[in-house]
């Protein structure tokens, strides 16, 4: 008998008041059917999105997800959580909620979003240490954090993002040791040549607040439920160099004395082909899984719910599942329904494909394959590049992703095997 060492983790809506019975027998059906081994209910997910609810508020997705919990106990099914808000994602035209205001994320041009919170903010900190002690009290399997948790990206009211908020300039003056400007300090990131000494400021801040919040988080979430893994769901590993993440403090600041975990991203989010999927799955996924440390568990993510028939075609599933195991993946999140609550669609034949895969990813698992045994052409990476590579044009901060990425993705298209190396090498990053 195969051992059962792949997951398959389905992210699923339920939301209160809204046909929930119903919902909930699907999802324990499907469960049967698609051999499906943790459900991860999403919270105030997406279109649902609300911005930052209150705990009174959250109370009836937790109701939900309870009542949905006891059901999955009896088919042997684990429950976990995956609220939708840290930072939050994006403004999408919401203001703060009643009872809920934090300092807001400013960007690097002085613009400020209208409800998403600086990683600084101490009324915030409070707040999301409450939030996820609460989520924690159902006791689920692992307790996700979104991929919002992060400097960049927030939507079009933020150009690339922040914090350069009138607080986060204060402590960039005070790491400086004189009163600082936004434009003078932002120009001095971005300085052209040899980086400028602001550049280790912007970065080495960014870097020691999120550790702090990952801390937070998980001190809150395990006083109480010691048993609860925290996962961290992540982007692009270009862009998080470029908010000087640490991969390693992150993830142990969340997992405390529990195992780290962590979501890289398939890059089937829109339609692409095969051949571009594999590209990006070269580029963004490997290399994601290169940084953090071996230890940690893998679940990439599996995406097809807002797409068209190609994305959702058993066969890039079946590409997307096979490709996990490159990963040294323990199992894969399924995003393949829609976040709105409206259940499972079993004509479209999924449970299908999952379950006749199930075999395969197991036994291949079961071999005891791991990313460091793999062999190719070397390939030097640095998840700390963006302190050192010099800018181009010194206009904006995309100047600060690293490439060296390229050379993964074009070795590996020309069929030639490739390993990424976090070995220390000279020369300046590029």
């Amino acid at each position: 008998m195969v051992k059962k060492n792949y997951k398959y983790m389905l992210r699923y809506t339920v939301q209160p008041g809204h046909h929930v019975e119903e919902h909930l027998d699907e999802l324990v059906e499907f469960c049967r059917q698609a051999k499906i081994d943790d459900v991860m209910f999403f919270i105030n997910g997406e279109q649902l999105n609300q911005g930052h609810l209150t705990l009174e508020e959250t109370k009836p997705w937790l109701d939900v997800i309870a009542r949905g919990k006891r059901l999955l106990d009896d088919i042997s099914v684990t429950t976990s959580i995956n609220p939708w808000p840290t930072l939050l994602h994006d403004d999408k035209g919401r203001t703060f909620r009643n009872g809920v205001k934090f300092r807001w994320m400013v960007d690097a041009y002085g613009h400020s979003s209208r409800s998403v919170a600086c990683p600084m903010c101490p009324d915030w900190r409070k707040y999301i240490t409450e939030m996820y002690a609460y989520y924690a009290s159902v006791k689920p399997y692992i307790l996700w954090v979104e991929d919002d948790f992060r400097h960049f990206n927030h939507g079009a009211e933020l150009v690339w993002g922040g914090c350069f908020c009138d607080a986060h300039m204060e402590e960039f003056s005070r790491r400086a040791g004189k009163k600082l400007t936004r434009q003078e300090f932002i120009e001095g990131i971005l300085k052209k040549g040899e980086p400028h000494p602001y550049r280790r400021i912007w970065l080495e801040t960014a870097r020691d607040e999120m550790i702090e919040n990952a801390r937070l988080i998980g001190e809150a979430v395990h006083k109480v439920s010691p048993e609860t893994k925290i996962g961290l769901m992540s982007s692009g590993p270009a862009v998080h160099c470029a908010e000087g993440r640490s991969w390693e403090g992150v993830l142990k600041g969340l997992a405390g004395d529990t195992p780290m975990v962590n979501r890289p991203h398939l890059d089937a989010y829109v339609e692409v082909t095969a051949q571009e999927y594999l590209w990006r799955f070269n580029v963004i996924s490997r290399v994601t899984r290169t940084f953090t440390p071996l230890e940690t568990e893998i679940y990439p993510e599996l995406e097809n719910c807002a797409d068209l028939r190609y994305t959702k075609s058993h066969k890039l599933m079946g590409l997307q599942l096979d490709t996990s195991l490159v990963l040294d993946a323990k199992g894969i999140t399924l995003n393949i329904f829609d976040m709105m609550g409206n259940g499972v669609i079993m004509k479209e034949g999924l449970q299908n494909v999952l379950a006749d895969r199930k075999d395969f990813l197991e036994s291949i698992r079961g071999l005891g394959l791991s990313v460091d045994k793999q062999k190719g052409v070397k390939v030097p990476v640095d998840p700390e590049a963006s302190f050192r590579l010099h800018t181009k044009h010194g206009r904006n901060m995309e100047e600060l992703y690293p490439r060296e990425y390229f050379w993964g993705g074009l070795l590996s298209s020309y069929g030639i095997p490739t390993v990424y190396t976090t070995e220390k090498n000279t020369g300046t990053a590029s």
